[in-house]
């Protein structure tokens, strides 16, 4: 089960708001799907949002621009 589902299951049982915390890797490419599914509110929380320190946290240098893209997707959905 993804997290998509697991929003839209949720969603049919409760009236109240669904929020989210993530460190907004993957959310590019999942925001507007979230959304549609019934996501209500998100807080991003990334490792940090300089590229050095970034890498250095996670072994992946270039990753803040994923984190980047995804804020942008968030605020467009």
């Amino acid at each position: 089960m993804d997290l998509e589902e697991i929003i839209s299951r949720t969603r049919k049982h409760i009236k109240g708001g669904i929020s989210l915390i993530t460190n907004g890797f993957f959310l590019e490419s999942r925001a507007k799907s979230l959304r549609e599914e019934g996501l209500d509110k998100i807080n991003i929380s990334p490792h940090s949002l300089h590229k050095n320190k970034f890498g250095i946290i996670t072994g992946n240098e270039g990753g803040v621009l994923s984190v980047e893209k995804g804020i942008g997707a968030t605020l467009e959905a």
